[in-house]
């Protein structure tokens, strides 16, 4: 494995060969140096040589490279002299086999020297991944023997803690996987208080967590329960997905045991949770229905006594001491890899809480280094080419270009390196450039040489965005800047811009954009200026209500299967987030005479908001339902807080003519046609109560009133007439 890293960093580096040189005491203190075009790094006993290099990368860089040189120099020796004890299980050396051999390939591919650029790219990032997963192996390894093997007492020591404060850190550190599979996670857990070690009790959970949003299904569920009795807790995580063959089910906590519908791993992470429970007095069960749902149930004591370590490690033998050892605590510092993963039009890489984005064509690397307490860390950001974004939270990290070098700690930024452009602006914290801070609001640019610094553009104002009724795509309009050359679009799912779905860049302050969803998304606009840096931006929350306006299509030409189709596929999108297709899905309900279904969905929308236009549908729909005291009780309910409300006087008076109070009915339109004498049907109301009470001149007067306003019920309007000569018959 160690050759394989130095056929990347050669890679890398563009170097012409590698050679190693034995090194003198004196030679120690240094940790690398550059003489011309050779880059050498000095590792315990000799340094390693990259010769002829055409790549020499800025300091921050060197820095990263030699501290992973470093750890895997110590893990290659570790390893050595392991094997030589013979203590290198069959297994464990063909995991490792397995984790290495796309590295190994995309290295024998990068041979090729007639490669594109792009794909070089590729190859090589594709490399360091196999390359950081095998570091992830080890990691996970190190952490089991740090539980099962470690001799210092104060790991396992008790301390009070409430679960349900753990479940709520492990909710928020899971939060963009969360949101990147749309699941919903419902912890249910009373104030519980544990005397147990918070630490691996927590990490127990979080494997567990992880799995459940691993494996669970897009738009899924997670729900966290505790319960509490006079001497233990139980703690069940249940996830939604494709569940756990039965025939898996005794092996799951055996340790490296992978099932063939296993998505990644290394199959230690429940090993190490069957271990931990075990020794903190607990047990772990766990029930799964196929293609339906997964409960891990953990029962722990309230109260556990401190004693020493159990090691189940001991059970699987010597297969894996040596990997345990390789790592060694004398090595706490661990390097990682990171990588983007597609979110739309953006990459997206999340580093804790820290967010790094960048387009498809961008070329970026990141490096992470942690001790496994997590009190010491480094973070370093290369931009080899491209456009990045980062929001950065408590993290100190280096941030190198081709064109610049910083340091940062909290800070929001977004960098271009192309070759029309070299540019770093800042939206929020401080950027320290050599002996300048860069803080909000400004920028640096590279340009002839030199670096310069000026003000960023500021964010743009007056921004609608609405979807006109003649035409479902969303309308985005703001106020057009003169010193911008174009503007930087954005609309994501997600306050956070992660979950991306639109991105483009115009010289347009008005579009019309297609989003086929409706929803509540994130717009965020950003006016560019002549240096091509991108400005402060402007991000407003907007609602988009296209399959809303194609159900109102559908339902004007009667069409009301596929209206209620679309509302349906518009509340699902929603997440009860607005009350619009509820209210819509009601309405149309209501006049297809499905009134049940209209009052279960008008209930709905004034669970989420408290509208009179939505509790006077519903009223109408109770009163089409024959449901009297209900409809009753709001109409009531309107008319008390608002006398004047026309709708609520008109259908009250339907409530007291259908009930045949005639009197009473005729009192309450009066006001109806005070307020309002062309109010549509308050008239033939009238009418046909003057009617009911043998007043037939009142009631024909009433109706050519009718028919003198309102042209579009002529039908019924005729039908009344015919009934009226009937009567003078």
């Amino acid at each position: 494995m160690y050759k394989e890293i130095h056929k990347i960093v050669s890679e890398f580096l563009q170097c012409q060969d590698i050679k190693i040189e034995n090194t003198h005491s004196s030679s120690l203190s240094k940790a690398w140096k550059i003489e011309e075009n050779h880059i050498y790094f000095y590792l315990s006993k000799h340094a390693i040589v990259y010769r002829n290099c055409k790549h020499i990368p800025a300091k921050e860089s060197i820095k990263a490279i030699y501290k992973l040189l470093k750890y895997f120099d110590k893990t290659a020796k570790e390893i050595k002299k392991s094997t030589q004890q013979n203590f290198i299980s069959s297994a464990l050396e063909h995991e490792i086999k397995n984790i290495l051999s796309n590295s190994k390939l995309s290295v024998e591919m990068l041979k090729d020297y007639a490669l594109e650029e792009e794909d070089r790219e590729k190859l090589l990032q594709q490399a360091f991944s196999s390359l950081s997963e095998a570091v992830d192996f080890f990691e996970e390894l190190l952490l089991w023997k740090k539980f099962n093997f470690e001799k210092n007492k104060h790991l396992l020591q008790n301390e009070t803690f409430e679960l349900s404060a753990v479940l709520k850190e492990l909710k928020d550190e899971f939060i963009y996987a969360i949101r990147q599979k749309n699941l919903h996670i419902e912890i249910q857990c009373q104030n519980i208080t544990l005397l147990s070690n918070r630490i691996w009790i927590k990490r127990a959970l979080h494997n567990l967590i992880s799995n459940a949003i691993k494996y669970n299904c897009e738009n899924g569920k997670i729900i966290l329960l505790c319960k509490k009795s006079s001497k233990e807790i139980s703690i069940s995580i249940q996830n939604e997905g494709k569940g756990i063959p039965q025939k898996e089910m005794t092996k799951i906590f055996s340790v490296f045991h992978q099932s063939p519908e296993s998505l990644q791993g290394f199959g230690i992470g429940l090993a190490l949770v069957k271990s931990i429970v075990d020794t903190f007095d607990g047990n772990i069960s766990v029930q799964s229905t196929p293609n339906k749902d997964t409960l891990f149930t953990l029962k722990l004591p309230l109260i556990r006594k401190n004693k020493k370590t159990k090691h189940p490690l001991l059970r699987i033998g010597a297969a894996g001491i040596a990997l345990f050892t390789l790592a060694g605590f004398q090595y706490p510092v661990v390097p990682h890899l990171h990588f983007f993963k597609n979110q739309g039009s953006l990459s997206v890489a999340q580093i804790d809480k820290s967010i790094f984005k960048s387009d498809a064509k961008s070329n970026c690397f990141i490096w992470h280094t942690t001790t496994w307490s997590k009190d010491k860390e480094y973070l370093a950001v290369y931009l080899k080419n491209g456009f990045l974004e980062a929001d950065i939270h408590q993290q100190k990290i280096d941030f190198i270009t081709p064109s610049f070098s910083f340091k940062n700690m909290g800070t929001q930024f977004s960098a271009i390196e192309k070759k029309e452009a070299h540019n770093v602006g800042v939206y929020n914290g401080v950027l320290s450039f050599k002996k300048e801070n860069i803080g909000k609001g400004y920028a640096a640019y590279r340009k002839n040489g030199a670096t310069h610094t000026l003000p960023l553009l500021s964010p743009p104002q007056q921004i609608h965005a609405y979807n006109p009724t003649k035409n479902t795509n969303l309308e985005i309009t703001f106020e057009k800047m003169e010193e911008a050359i174009a503007y930087r679009i954005e609309i994501a799912r997600d306050e956070h811009f992660i979950q991306n779905v639109t991105l483009k860049t115009t010289t347009l302050s008005h579009l019309s954009l297609a989003i086929p969803q409706d929803g509540i998304y994130y717009l965020k606009i950003q006016a560019i200026d002549s240096n091509h840096i991108p400005g402060l931006p402007a991000k407003v929350t907007i609602r988009n209500i296209t399959q809303v306006l194609k159900a109102q299509k559908a339902r004007e030409v009667k069409n009301y299967n596929k209206a209620i189709t679309y509302l349906k596929e518009s509340i699902k999108n929603f997440h009860y987030a607005s009350d619009l297709p509820y209210v819509e899905l009601g309405w149309t309900y209501y006049l297809s005479s499905h009134y049940e279904h209209a009052i279960e969905s008008l209930k709905k929308a004034l669970e989420i908001e408290q509208k009179e236009d939505t509790l006077l549908k519903l009223g109408l729909a109770y009163l089409q339902a024959e449901k009297t005291v209900e409809s009753n009780k709001v109409f009531l309910e309107l008319l008390k807080k608002n006398p004047y409300n026309i709708d609520a006087l008109w259908a009250y008076s339907r409530l007291k003519i259908d009930a045949k109070k005639y009197p009473e009915a005729k009192e309450i339109l009066l006001k109806v046609l005070q307020i309002n004498p062309q109010y549509p049907l308050a008239n033939y109301d009238m009418a046909e109560i003057n009617f009911n009470l043998n007043n037939i001149q009142e009631a024909k007067k009433y109706l050519e009133l009718e028919k003198k306003y309102n042209t579009q019920n002529n039908n019924l309007i005729q039908t009344f007439e015919n009934k009226l000569k009937q009567e003078e018959q």
